[in-house]
Protein backbone atom coordinates (compact mmCIF):
# COMPACT_ATOMS: atom_id res chain seq x y z
CA UNK A 1 0.00 0.00 0.00
CA UNK A 2 1.46 3.64 -1.31
CA UNK A 3 1.91 6.11 1.47
CA UNK A 4 -0.77 8.05 0.31
CA UNK A 5 -3.16 5.48 0.99
CA UNK A 6 -1.95 4.82 4.36
CA UNK A 7 -2.86 8.78 4.71
CA UNK A 8 -6.28 8.33 3.64
CA UNK A 9 -6.07 5.69 6.78
CA UNK A 10 -4.80 7.98 8.95
CA UNK A 11 -7.71 10.45 7.65
CA UNK A 12 -10.43 8.30 8.59
CA UNK A 13 -9.55 7.37 11.96
CA UNK A 14 -8.71 11.01 12.73
CA UNK A 15 -12.90 11.95 11.32
CA UNK A 16 -13.91 8.42 12.95
CA UNK A 17 -12.84 9.99 15.89
CA UNK A 18 -14.70 14.02 15.55
CA UNK A 19 -17.48 11.79 14.55
CA UNK A 20 -18.22 10.52 18.25
CA UNK A 21 -17.25 14.34 19.92
CA UNK A 22 -19.14 13.55 23.04
CA UNK A 23 -17.30 9.88 23.51
CA UNK A 24 -13.84 12.07 22.55
CA UNK A 25 -14.54 14.60 24.92
CA UNK A 26 -15.37 12.20 27.56
CA UNK A 27 -12.79 10.09 27.00
CA UNK A 28 -10.42 13.18 27.72
CA UNK A 29 -12.56 14.33 30.66
CA UNK A 30 -11.49 11.25 32.13
CA UNK A 31 -8.36 11.57 32.68
CA UNK A 32 -8.99 14.50 35.10
CA UNK A 33 -10.07 12.43 37.67
CA UNK A 34 -7.29 9.68 38.48
CA UNK A 35 -4.88 13.23 38.72
CA UNK A 36 -7.25 15.13 40.57
CA UNK A 37 -7.11 12.05 42.98
CA UNK A 38 -3.42 11.66 43.38
CA UNK A 39 -3.18 15.67 43.53
CA UNK A 40 -5.53 15.86 47.03
CA UNK A 41 -3.35 12.53 48.11
CA UNK A 42 -0.14 14.73 47.90
CA UNK A 43 -1.76 17.66 49.18
CA UNK A 44 -3.37 15.80 52.41
CA UNK A 45 0.35 13.80 52.73
CA UNK A 46 2.57 16.65 52.29
CA UNK A 47 0.81 18.92 54.82
CA UNK A 48 0.63 16.71 57.56
CA UNK A 49 4.53 16.62 57.05
CA UNK A 50 4.06 12.78 56.67
CA UNK A 51 4.87 12.28 53.10
CA UNK A 52 8.48 10.06 52.39
CA UNK A 53 8.81 10.77 48.63
CA UNK A 54 12.87 9.91 48.15
CA UNK A 55 13.29 13.32 47.55
CA UNK A 56 10.79 15.19 45.71
CA UNK A 57 9.92 18.16 46.69
CA UNK A 58 5.53 18.54 46.91
CA UNK A 59 5.95 20.61 43.70
CA UNK A 60 8.20 18.17 41.73
CA UNK A 61 5.63 15.58 42.93
CA UNK A 62 2.60 17.44 41.46
CA UNK A 63 4.39 17.53 38.26
CA UNK A 64 5.30 14.78 38.08
CA UNK A 65 1.67 13.81 38.59
CA UNK A 66 0.34 16.04 35.80
CA UNK A 67 2.70 14.71 33.36
CA UNK A 68 2.38 11.35 34.13
CA UNK A 69 -1.76 11.48 33.82
CA UNK A 70 -1.14 13.34 30.52
CA UNK A 71 1.63 11.28 28.99
CA UNK A 72 -0.67 7.99 30.37
CA UNK A 73 -3.62 9.45 28.22
CA UNK A 74 -0.93 10.04 25.15
CA UNK A 75 0.30 6.72 24.55
CA UNK A 76 -3.22 4.99 25.73
CA UNK A 77 -3.98 1.82 23.11
CA UNK A 78 -7.81 1.59 22.74
CA UNK A 79 -7.72 -0.20 19.54
CA UNK A 80 -6.99 -3.62 20.43
CA UNK A 81 -11.06 -5.02 21.05
CA UNK A 82 -11.34 -4.02 17.22
CA UNK A 83 -8.62 -6.27 16.07
CA UNK A 84 -9.63 -9.19 18.12
CA UNK A 85 -13.18 -8.26 16.94
CA UNK A 86 -11.80 -9.05 13.25
CA UNK A 87 -9.90 -12.38 14.01
CA UNK A 88 -12.83 -13.40 16.14
CA UNK A 89 -15.57 -12.39 13.75
CA UNK A 90 -13.40 -12.79 10.38
CA UNK A 91 -13.28 -9.36 9.36
CA UNK A 92 -9.66 -9.71 8.66
CA UNK A 93 -10.32 -11.75 5.48
CA UNK A 94 -11.34 -8.87 3.63
CA UNK A 95 -8.03 -7.87 4.24
CA UNK A 96 -6.43 -10.33 2.92
CA UNK A 97 -7.41 -10.07 -0.67
CA UNK A 98 -6.50 -6.17 -0.70
CA UNK A 99 -2.91 -4.82 -1.55
CA UNK A 100 -2.58 -3.76 2.16
CA UNK A 101 -0.45 -4.09 5.09
CA UNK A 102 -3.04 -4.80 7.87
CA UNK A 103 -0.03 -4.06 11.00
CA UNK A 104 0.05 -0.56 8.99
CA UNK A 105 -3.36 -0.36 8.20
CA UNK A 106 -3.99 -0.40 12.03
CA UNK A 107 -1.12 1.90 12.98
CA UNK A 108 -2.66 4.65 10.62
CA UNK A 109 -5.67 4.11 11.84
CA UNK A 110 -4.82 4.12 15.42
CA UNK A 111 -2.17 7.46 15.06
CA UNK A 112 -5.77 9.16 13.31
CA UNK A 113 -7.88 8.49 16.22
CA UNK A 114 -5.45 9.50 18.21
CA UNK A 115 -4.49 13.00 16.61
CA UNK A 116 -7.01 15.24 18.06
CA UNK A 117 -6.27 13.45 21.43
CA UNK A 118 -2.73 14.25 21.26
CA UNK A 119 -3.00 17.93 19.52
CA UNK A 120 -4.80 18.85 22.80
CA UNK A 121 -2.85 17.16 25.65
CA UNK A 122 0.69 18.22 24.19
CA UNK A 123 -1.22 21.81 24.47
CA UNK A 124 -1.90 20.82 28.24
CA UNK A 125 1.84 19.63 28.64
CA UNK A 126 3.48 22.61 27.02
CA UNK A 127 1.19 24.95 29.51
CA UNK A 128 1.50 22.42 32.35
CA UNK A 129 5.64 22.83 31.66
CA UNK A 130 5.55 26.40 30.99
CA UNK A 131 3.90 27.09 34.58
CA UNK A 132 6.05 24.53 36.57
CA UNK A 133 9.51 26.55 34.83
CA UNK A 134 7.99 29.50 36.35
CA UNK A 135 7.02 28.24 40.06
CA UNK A 136 10.02 25.82 40.27
CA UNK A 137 12.29 28.66 38.79
CA UNK A 138 13.65 25.78 36.73
CA UNK A 139 14.28 25.73 33.15
CA UNK A 140 13.43 23.12 30.69
CA UNK A 141 16.68 23.12 28.64
CA UNK A 142 15.10 21.98 24.29
CA UNK A 143 17.33 19.41 24.38
CA UNK A 144 15.41 17.54 27.71
CA UNK A 145 12.17 18.72 25.61
CA UNK A 146 13.39 16.80 22.54
CA UNK A 147 14.31 13.96 24.24
CA UNK A 148 10.73 14.02 26.27
CA UNK A 149 8.64 13.93 22.34
CA UNK A 150 11.52 10.99 21.06
CA UNK A 151 10.45 9.18 24.20
CA UNK A 152 6.94 10.00 23.88
CA UNK A 153 7.15 8.91 19.81
CA UNK A 154 8.44 5.83 21.17
CA UNK A 155 6.62 5.36 23.73
CA UNK A 156 3.32 5.47 21.59
CA UNK A 157 4.69 2.99 19.04
CA UNK A 158 5.59 0.46 21.64
CA UNK A 159 2.63 0.74 23.14
CA UNK A 160 0.90 -0.44 19.82
CA UNK A 161 3.38 -2.93 19.21
CA UNK A 162 2.43 -4.50 22.57
CA UNK A 163 -1.09 -4.31 22.45
CA UNK A 164 -1.07 -5.45 18.49
CA UNK A 165 0.88 -8.58 19.35
CA UNK A 166 -1.41 -9.42 22.13
CA UNK A 167 -4.48 -8.64 19.79
CA UNK A 168 -3.03 -11.33 17.44
CA UNK A 169 -3.33 -14.04 20.26
CA UNK A 170 -6.83 -14.23 19.04
CA UNK A 171 -5.93 -16.81 16.12
CA UNK A 172 -5.37 -19.18 18.96
CA UNK A 173 -7.07 -18.40 22.12
CA UNK A 174 -11.02 -18.15 21.65
CA UNK A 175 -11.47 -14.70 24.28
CA UNK A 176 -8.59 -12.30 24.84
CA UNK A 177 -10.18 -9.39 25.87
CA UNK A 178 -10.10 -9.71 29.05
CA UNK A 179 -6.28 -9.54 28.89
CA UNK A 180 -6.40 -6.16 27.54
CA UNK A 181 -7.07 -4.97 31.26
CA UNK A 182 -4.39 -6.93 32.91
CA UNK A 183 -1.75 -5.64 30.60
CA UNK A 184 -2.94 -2.37 30.96
CA UNK A 185 -2.55 -2.54 34.70
CA UNK A 186 0.71 -4.23 34.72
CA UNK A 187 2.12 -1.59 31.91
CA UNK A 188 0.92 2.09 34.18
CA UNK A 189 2.23 0.90 37.46
CA UNK A 190 5.93 -0.90 36.00
CA UNK A 191 6.29 2.10 33.83
CA UNK A 192 5.45 4.90 36.68
CA UNK A 193 2.14 5.83 35.50
CA UNK A 194 0.59 6.25 38.83
CA UNK A 195 3.68 6.87 41.55
CA UNK A 196 7.27 6.79 40.55
CA UNK A 197 8.28 3.77 41.44
CA UNK A 198 11.42 4.35 43.60
CA UNK A 199 9.43 6.60 46.58
CA UNK A 200 8.68 2.78 47.19
CA UNK A 201 11.95 1.25 47.75
CA UNK A 202 12.08 -2.61 48.11
CA UNK A 203 7.95 -2.28 48.26
CA UNK A 204 7.79 -1.84 44.51
CA UNK A 205 9.07 -5.24 43.96
CA UNK A 206 6.16 -6.79 45.82
CA UNK A 207 3.76 -4.76 43.79
CA UNK A 208 4.41 -5.50 40.92
CA UNK A 209 3.19 -8.93 41.10
CA UNK A 210 0.18 -8.22 42.70
CA UNK A 211 -2.03 -7.74 39.34
CA UNK A 212 -5.19 -5.89 39.64
CA UNK A 213 -4.54 -4.97 42.88
CA UNK A 214 -1.30 -3.08 42.12
CA UNK A 215 -2.64 0.19 42.11
CA UNK A 216 -4.46 -0.50 44.67
CA UNK A 217 -2.15 -2.01 47.03
CA UNK A 218 0.23 1.15 46.43
CA UNK A 219 -2.06 3.59 48.00
CA UNK A 220 -2.55 1.51 50.62
CA UNK A 221 1.78 1.16 51.38
CA UNK A 222 1.72 4.45 50.21
CA UNK A 223 -1.00 5.06 53.76
CA UNK A 224 1.63 2.87 55.66
CA UNK A 225 4.88 4.59 54.89
CA UNK A 226 3.09 8.11 55.73
CA UNK A 227 2.34 6.91 59.06
CA UNK A 228 0.28 9.64 60.26
CA UNK A 229 -3.32 10.74 61.21
CA UNK A 230 -4.63 12.72 57.90
CA UNK A 231 -8.08 14.68 58.56
CA UNK A 232 -9.30 12.77 60.90
CA UNK A 233 -8.30 8.96 60.39
CA UNK A 234 -5.65 6.95 60.85
CA UNK A 235 -3.62 4.97 59.04
CA UNK A 236 -4.99 1.76 59.85
CA UNK A 237 -9.09 3.30 59.51
CA UNK A 238 -7.69 4.21 56.05
CA UNK A 239 -6.15 0.53 55.34
CA UNK A 240 -9.68 -0.47 56.16
CA UNK A 241 -11.59 2.11 53.44
CA UNK A 242 -8.85 0.89 51.00
CA UNK A 243 -9.39 -3.11 52.10
CA UNK A 244 -13.54 -2.39 51.79
CA UNK A 245 -12.62 -0.97 48.27
CA UNK A 246 -10.56 -3.72 47.19
CA UNK A 247 -13.15 -6.15 48.58
CA UNK A 248 -15.93 -4.78 47.07
CA UNK A 249 -14.07 -4.12 43.82
CA UNK A 250 -13.30 -7.85 43.77
CA UNK A 251 -16.63 -8.92 44.21
CA UNK A 252 -18.03 -6.68 41.40
CA UNK A 253 -15.77 -8.33 38.76
CA UNK A 254 -17.26 -10.91 39.45
CA UNK A 255 -20.49 -9.94 37.23
CA UNK A 256 -18.46 -7.16 35.35
CA UNK A 257 -17.93 -9.52 32.24
CA UNK A 258 -21.67 -9.15 31.72
CA UNK A 259 -21.66 -5.42 31.70
CA UNK A 260 -18.87 -5.27 29.18
CA UNK A 261 -20.49 -7.76 26.97
CA UNK A 262 -23.29 -5.58 26.82
CA UNK A 263 -22.20 -3.01 24.43
CA UNK A 264 -21.90 -5.09 22.67
CA UNK A 265 -24.72 -7.25 22.31
CA UNK A 266 -26.49 -4.12 21.26
CA UNK A 267 -24.51 -3.58 18.34
CA UNK A 268 -24.66 -7.56 17.13
CA UNK A 269 -28.15 -7.61 18.03
CA UNK A 270 -27.82 -11.17 20.10
CA UNK A 271 -29.49 -9.10 22.60
CA UNK A 272 -32.40 -10.44 20.90
CA UNK A 273 -31.98 -13.94 21.72
CA UNK A 274 -32.34 -12.84 25.31
CA UNK A 275 -35.48 -10.77 25.29
CA UNK A 276 -37.14 -14.35 24.03
CA UNK A 277 -36.18 -16.06 27.22
CA UNK A 278 -38.83 -16.03 29.93
CA UNK A 279 -37.14 -14.42 32.35
CA UNK A 280 -36.36 -11.14 33.57
CA UNK A 281 -33.69 -9.58 31.11
CA UNK A 282 -31.93 -7.19 32.96
CA UNK A 283 -31.39 -10.40 35.47
CA UNK A 284 -30.26 -12.26 32.00
CA UNK A 285 -27.79 -9.88 30.73
CA UNK A 286 -26.35 -8.56 33.77
CA UNK A 287 -25.71 -11.71 35.87
CA UNK A 288 -26.10 -14.75 33.78
CA UNK A 289 -22.02 -15.19 33.80
CA UNK A 290 -20.50 -15.21 36.94
CA UNK A 291 -16.85 -15.25 37.59
CA UNK A 292 -15.97 -16.82 40.81
CA UNK A 293 -11.81 -17.14 39.98
CA UNK A 294 -11.07 -13.54 38.93
CA UNK A 295 -12.25 -11.87 42.09
CA UNK A 296 -10.44 -14.24 44.62
CA UNK A 297 -7.35 -12.31 45.00
CA UNK A 298 -9.37 -8.93 45.89
CA UNK A 299 -11.33 -10.49 48.33
CA UNK A 300 -9.10 -12.06 49.77
CA UNK A 301 -6.90 -8.95 49.93
CA UNK A 302 -9.36 -6.90 50.90
CA UNK A 303 -10.29 -8.71 53.58
CA UNK A 304 -6.34 -9.09 54.80
CA UNK A 305 -6.20 -5.27 54.68
CA UNK A 306 -9.64 -4.74 56.56
CA UNK A 307 -8.97 -7.24 59.66
CA UNK A 308 -5.30 -5.62 59.65
CA UNK A 309 -6.41 -2.61 59.95
CA UNK A 310 -9.15 -3.15 62.01
CA UNK A 311 -6.87 -5.07 64.57
CA UNK A 312 -4.04 -2.56 64.94
CA UNK A 313 -6.77 0.19 65.51
CA UNK A 314 -8.26 -2.02 68.24
CA UNK A 315 -12.18 -1.48 66.87
CA UNK A 316 -14.51 -3.32 68.75
CA UNK A 317 -15.00 -6.64 67.68
CA UNK A 318 -19.34 -6.22 68.24
CA UNK A 319 -22.33 -8.06 66.39
CA UNK A 320 -23.27 -4.69 66.20
CA UNK A 321 -19.56 -3.58 64.34
CA UNK A 322 -19.83 -6.34 62.18
CA UNK A 323 -23.19 -6.93 60.75
CA UNK A 324 -23.32 -2.94 60.42
CA UNK A 325 -20.16 -3.56 58.54
CA UNK A 326 -21.44 -6.92 56.28
CA UNK A 327 -24.95 -4.47 55.68
CA UNK A 328 -22.71 -1.50 54.14
CA UNK A 329 -20.60 -3.59 52.07
CA UNK A 330 -23.22 -5.31 50.60
CA UNK A 331 -25.36 -1.76 50.07
CA UNK A 332 -22.25 -0.57 48.58
CA UNK A 333 -21.71 -4.15 46.21
CA UNK A 334 -25.47 -3.17 44.94
CA UNK A 335 -25.21 0.59 44.74
CA UNK A 336 -21.75 -0.20 42.50
CA UNK A 337 -23.61 -2.43 40.65
CA UNK A 338 -26.71 -0.05 39.75
CA UNK A 339 -24.72 3.33 39.35
CA UNK A 340 -22.31 1.32 37.20
CA UNK A 341 -24.48 0.04 34.93
CA UNK A 342 -25.97 3.52 33.56
CA UNK A 343 -23.19 4.61 31.46
CA UNK A 344 -23.21 1.00 29.62
CA UNK A 345 -26.75 1.81 28.58
CA UNK A 346 -25.80 4.57 27.26
CA UNK A 347 -25.21 2.13 24.62
CA UNK A 348 -28.38 1.74 23.37
CA UNK A 349 -28.47 5.30 22.09
CA UNK A 350 -24.74 6.11 21.30
CA UNK A 351 -22.32 3.43 18.80
CA UNK A 352 -19.60 4.60 21.04
CA UNK A 353 -20.09 4.67 24.38
CA UNK A 354 -16.25 3.92 25.52
CA UNK A 355 -16.07 8.31 26.79
CA UNK A 356 -18.87 7.58 29.24
CA UNK A 357 -17.44 3.95 30.77
CA UNK A 358 -13.57 5.36 30.80
CA UNK A 359 -15.12 8.36 32.92
CA UNK A 360 -17.53 6.38 35.00
CA UNK A 361 -14.53 4.11 35.69
CA UNK A 362 -12.31 6.95 36.66
CA UNK A 363 -15.01 8.34 39.08
CA UNK A 364 -15.25 4.92 40.52
CA UNK A 365 -11.84 5.02 40.89
CA UNK A 366 -11.57 7.76 43.73
CA UNK A 367 -11.95 5.56 46.16
CA UNK A 368 -8.12 4.61 46.05
CA UNK A 369 -8.10 6.71 48.88
CA UNK A 370 -10.70 7.47 51.77
CA UNK A 371 -13.20 10.37 50.60
CA UNK A 372 -11.84 12.63 54.23
CA UNK A 373 -8.36 13.23 51.90
CA UNK A 374 -10.75 15.35 49.35
CA UNK A 375 -11.99 19.35 49.86
CA UNK A 376 -15.56 19.16 52.09
CA UNK A 377 -17.60 20.45 48.63
CA UNK A 378 -15.61 17.27 47.13
CA UNK A 379 -17.29 15.01 49.63
CA UNK A 380 -20.69 15.80 49.50
CA UNK A 381 -21.01 15.93 46.04
CA UNK A 382 -19.54 12.34 46.05
CA UNK A 383 -22.05 11.37 48.78
CA UNK A 384 -25.23 12.52 48.35
CA UNK A 385 -25.08 13.78 43.63
CA UNK A 386 -22.84 10.74 42.50
CA UNK A 387 -22.44 8.43 45.95
CA UNK A 388 -19.95 6.74 45.09
CA UNK A 389 -18.23 7.32 48.24
CA UNK A 390 -20.68 5.73 50.08
CA UNK A 391 -19.84 2.19 47.96
CA UNK A 392 -15.99 1.82 50.27
CA UNK A 393 -16.33 4.81 53.22
CA UNK A 394 -19.42 4.10 55.00
CA UNK A 395 -18.78 0.43 55.97
CA UNK A 396 -15.19 1.65 57.98
CA UNK A 397 -17.07 5.14 59.40
CA UNK A 398 -20.30 2.75 60.58
CA UNK A 399 -17.88 0.80 62.77
CA UNK A 400 -15.69 3.96 64.00
CA UNK A 401 -19.44 5.37 65.49
CA UNK A 402 -18.48 8.59 62.79
CA UNK A 403 -21.55 8.35 60.49
CA UNK A 404 -25.01 10.22 62.13
CA UNK A 405 -28.33 8.54 61.90
CA UNK A 406 -29.43 10.71 58.98
CA UNK A 407 -26.09 9.62 56.89
CA UNK A 408 -26.73 6.06 58.11
CA UNK A 409 -30.12 6.26 56.70
CA UNK A 410 -28.99 7.65 53.68
CA UNK A 411 -26.61 5.28 52.99
CA UNK A 412 -29.35 2.63 53.57
CA UNK A 413 -31.77 4.52 51.30
CA UNK A 414 -29.59 5.77 48.59
CA UNK A 415 -28.66 2.05 46.59
CA UNK A 416 -32.67 1.56 46.35
CA UNK A 417 -32.96 5.15 44.92
CA UNK A 418 -30.17 4.93 42.54
CA UNK A 419 -31.37 1.46 41.25
CA UNK A 420 -34.95 3.06 40.77
CA UNK A 421 -33.32 5.79 37.99
CA UNK A 422 -31.31 2.88 36.68
CA UNK A 423 -34.54 0.62 36.38
CA UNK A 424 -36.10 3.53 34.72
CA UNK A 425 -33.44 4.25 32.42
CA UNK A 426 -33.07 0.33 31.52
CA UNK A 427 -36.75 0.17 30.69
CA UNK A 428 -36.53 3.21 28.24
CA UNK A 429 -33.45 1.68 26.60
CA UNK A 430 -35.68 -1.89 26.06
CA UNK A 431 -38.29 0.61 24.46
CA UNK A 432 -35.52 2.18 22.51
CA UNK A 433 -34.14 -1.33 21.70
CA UNK A 434 -37.17 -2.88 20.60
CA UNK A 435 -38.77 -0.39 18.67
CA UNK A 436 -35.57 -0.08 16.33
CA UNK A 437 -34.96 -3.73 15.91
CA UNK A 438 -38.69 -4.46 15.19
Amino acid sequence: MKLSGYGYVFTMGMQKAMAYRADFFLGLFSCLFPIIMQVYLWSALYAAGAADANGYTYEQMILYTLLAGVTARIVAAGFENEVAGDIKDGGLSRYLIRPVSYSGYCFARFLGGKAADIGLLLAVTAAVLAGSARVLGVPFPPVRLGLYGLSLAGALALNFSIFYTVALLGFWLTEIRQLFGTISIVIMVVSGGVFPLDIFGPAAGVAVECGYMLIKLMYAVLILQAGAEINGLSPNEMLMCIGTYILVTGVYMGVYPNFWALPLSVQDGSLDMLLTKPLNTQFLVTLRRLDFGMPLPDVLCGLALIVYGWQREGLPVTFANLAGFVVFCIAGWFLTYCLFLIPELLSFWFVAAGGAQALSSAVFDFNNTPMNLYPKWLQRVGIFLVPVFLITNFPTLFVMGALSPALIAWGLAAPWLVFALQRLIWRRAMRRYTSASG
